[in-house]
């Protein structure tokens, strides 16, 4: 049995959260015995990941400061006996690998979930930080990055290009155990208008503000048209204002964070994400497996996904480019089926979430089997 113990900040409803809780789910429980250890509190995934089999151990830091938990961490590593520590996201990676390293653990892997700018930034707080995090990269034996672009930014950052290997995410396709009309009434969406959705969290990066600025000017001159905004932050009371004082409330629909995505998607006709920055875009799979076009950000990890087979790729922040290709393919719908099923397509052949458990898993074997001083992962 290898003891893999996963380090992460909490455990929100997140995409790097989600990810780990999908791979956990698919391990073979009976080769893998999966620890997670969550530095911060606020962690409501936490009883979905008991129920899966992984034992939960929190932290519970309330600041930074408190970085002496790093030898409990440490010490629950060697009680645990945990044979390869992976860990998500930079607090975690910082505290994992430190305390791997206190509690001489040699197989400490991260995964690079995106490409924050934060770690080039020049405050001091933020520098400090940054260089804590790319120091302690030198206590792991692979860095695993969920794309080439988070690969490139990675080693542009400093990390050995040779210890960086590339692992696309995934997610498992969700059964759709409802009709197309059916959840269309649910949502209140008139049957036959042309639905554009959008998944995120309401934040500055995911730019959901040139989307809906996109999405007044289409409603200008097109009524048959519904926008569906699903996800909640920061930005979202102020988007749905401007909603409100536009008079489009009724036809640009703020669902909230949702449980039923896959349904939703499948009630789609056009999925779009206006990220101002995005490693990968994991919903753009989601949007895929469901056989919808995608209009999204020419940066970062999304050309890796989209292309002009699969859609459209727009400058982030151009409204009217946004405005301009949702038009387009609501006009061509021949078009729109072509592009949907190329990327239903491609998200099977090049994104299959059983690809991704292998991969892993196989980075997990090759860890055991292999010396730290000469193991390779072939990419």
């Amino acid at each position: 049995m290898i003891s893999i113990g996963y380090v992460i900040n909490n455990l929100p409803v997140g995409g790097a959260e989600i990810l780990l809780l999908n791979l956990i789910k698919h391990l073979d429980k009976n080769k893998y015995r999966p620890f997670i250890y969550t530095i911060r509190r606020h962690n409501p995934l936490k009883h979905e990941f008991t129920r899966i089999g992984a034992t939960l151990r929190e932290l519970n830091l309330k600041s930074n400061t408190q970085f002496w938990r790093v030898l409990k961490l440490s010490n629950l590593f060697t009680s645990d006996r945990i044979d390869i520590i992976h860990t998500h996201l930079c607090d975690a990676d910082i505290y994992g690998r430190i305390a791997g390293k206190i509690a001489r653990k040699n197989n400490i892997i991260s995964t690079e979930h995106s490409m924050n700018t934060w770690k080039r930034e020049r405050k001091p707080k933020q520098r400090l930080r940054s260089m804590l995090d790319l120091f302690t990269t030198r206590f792991c034996r692979r860095v695993v990055c969920i794309s080439q672009a988070v690969r490139d930014f990675v080693t542009e950052w400093g990390v050995a290009y040779d210890k960086t290997v590339v692992i696309y995410p995934s997610k498992p396709v969700t059964p759709i155990r409802i009709s197309k009309i059916s959840k269309r009434k649910e949502l209140d969406v008139a049957p036959k208008d042309f639905v554009v959705t959008h998944v995120g969290r309401f934040t500055r990066e995911k730019n959901q503000r040139t989307l809906v600025r996109g999405a007044l000017s289409v409603l200008q001159s097109h009524d048959d048209i519904t926008f569906l905004m699903i996800g909640d932050g920061p930005q979202r009371k102020e988007l749905v204002e401007l909603v409100q004082t536009s008079g489009f409330s009724n036809k640009i629909l703020f669902l909230g964070t949702r449980n039923d995505i896959a349904e939703i998607l499948c009630a789609s006709d056009l999925f779009v994400l206006p990220s101002l920055r995005e490693g990968f875009g994991i919903t753009i799979i989601e949007a895929m497996q469901q056989r919808l076009p995608v209009i999204a950000s020419n940066i970062g990890g999304i050309p890796e996904l989209v292309d002009e087979n699969t859609g459209i790729l727009v400058s982030p922040s151009k409204a009217e480019e946004f405005a301009e290709s949702i038009v387009m393919l609501y006009k061509n719908q021949n078009l729109c089926r072509r592009l949907g099923k190329n990327g239903y397509q491609k998200a099977e052949q090049k994104f299959n979430f059983a690809h991704h458990v292998e991969q892993i898993t196989a980075l997990y074997d090759s860890l055991i089997e292999i010396p730290p001083s000469s193991s390779t992962v072939s990419n």
